[in-house]
């Protein structure tokens, strides 16, 4: 083990935290949405579209938890932990997590649960980890490549790009989800990208013109390279790595 290894882990040791000069990647992975992406306007904050995404990506994203050896095992341990038990170590932090792990292994330290209506929302990106997340966009859509600020038949491009941040994030409060809408299933947890789009530091869109679908569409066939980086390396988020 190098001397800057001795000393990461012996801050994490003692406080749980470990100041970075810059974000570190640690973790990348890519997500698919082939549907309708229409353009939000002041009238109509699409809620139905928006979930309807969310839906989507939560399916992948469940997936990646279950074959994530790290995340998996945080799933695993999350279920096991009685409701009550479950918030102390949710609203634990540095150092307090560490003495939990010791009083109590195996127990979660990255998951973070938030309840919207009917639903369990687990985000992967969270404030209270010091993570973030940089976004790879490569859009295609039933437009010519190139024109990405122009208002078209489908919508502008910025408030399409908006509707996906809002899809790829948990609701903000009850009234961001359809009305009485409930979760299947296999949607309990519900998966998200990201407590909040505050949390997306970088994005590129690559956009390309989707030629199996009529001028005009609102369909889209995305590829999201997500890349999760740690503002500060903690107890809980260096599990992500490995």
């Amino acid at each position: 083990m190098s001397p800057f290894s001795e000393h990461v882990w012996k801050a994490l040791q003692e406080t749980g935290e470990f100041a970075l000069n810059s974000p570190i990647e640690l973790m990348r992975f890519t997500l698919i949405y082939d549907g309708p992406l229409p353009c939000q306007g002041k009238q109509d904050a699409r809620v139905t579209e928006k979930h309807a995404i969310r839906r989507v990506l939560h399916a992948q994203l469940r997936e990646l938890w279950e074959t994530s050896p790290i995340l998996n095992g945080e799933m695993k341990a999350w279920r096991s932990l009685a409701p009550d038990v479950r918030q102390v170590f949710e609203n634990s932090k540095g150092g307090m997590i560490s003495s939990l792990l010791l009083m109590c292994p195996p127990a979660h330290t990255l998951i973070q649960s938030f309840t919207r209506g009917a639903y369990t929302f687990i985000p992967l990106v969270t404030d209270r980890h010091h993570l973030l997340c940089e976004l790879d966009v490569l859009f295609l859509r039933a437009e010519p490549p190139g024109k990405l600020f122009a208002t078209n038949q489908a919508g502008d491009l910025d408030n399409r790009i908006k509707v996906l941040f809002d899809a790829l994030r948990m609701p903000s409060c009850d009234a961001e989800l359809p009305k009485d809408a409930r979760p299947d299933g296999g949607e309990e947890p519900m998966f998200c990208v990201l407590e909040n789009d505050n949390l997306i530091t970088a994005l590129r869109v690559e956009s390309e013109r989707l030629l199996d679908v009529a001028p005009g569409s609102t369909r889209v066939r995305l590829v999201i390279n997500v890349s999760v980086k740690a503002a500060m390396l903690t107890v809980a988020n260096m599990g992500i790595a490995g």
